[in-house]
């Protein structure tokens, strides 16, 4: 099974009509045969993506369920840190060569990002933006 990594952005979109995207609905329509990663930070992101726009009344409590629902059903794959947050400072603001990035999950699995998509993320990380998920690819 193909693993791919994605974040609140993508998943997000998938609860939003006015959100989703033709890459968002590719995506999702894969998840029979693909397994998804998400950073350990997502969990937080989509309960507050959901609050907010029930909050907001773009969503209803029914809407936000299904969201929940769909979530569960897709077994989606949580990331868990591997640096206390100092060294992972001291890493974004030294120069040179990024170090590789692994993501390691619950069940063991380590997935390690791609070179290119190691370097755009520690480019963003520098500069202080978040990277955008599109641009995220994986290597073995």
């Amino acid at each position: 099974m193909t693993g791919l990594v994605v974040d609140a952005s993508l998943t997000a979109a998938w609860c939003f009509e006015d959100e989703e995207t033709q890459y968002a609905r590719d995506v999702l329509s894969r998840a029979e045969n693909i397994s998804f990663f998400v950073p350990a930070i997502w969990p937080v992101e989509m309960v507050n993506v959901l609050l907010v726009n029930e909050r907001r009344k773009r969503i209803t409590p029914a809407d936000r369920a299904r969201a929940i629902t769909l979530f569960n059903e897709l077994a989606i794959q949580v990331d868990r840190p591997q640096r206390e947050y100092s060294s992972m400072l001291e890493l974004a603001s030294s120069p040179g060569e990024p170090e590789p990035i692994i993501l390691v999950f619950s069940e063991g699995q380590q997935l390690t990002l791609s070179p290119e998509t190691t370097k755009l993320i520690w480019e963003a990380v520098r500069a202080g933006r978040q990277p955008a998920h599109r641009n995220l690819s994986y290597g073995h």
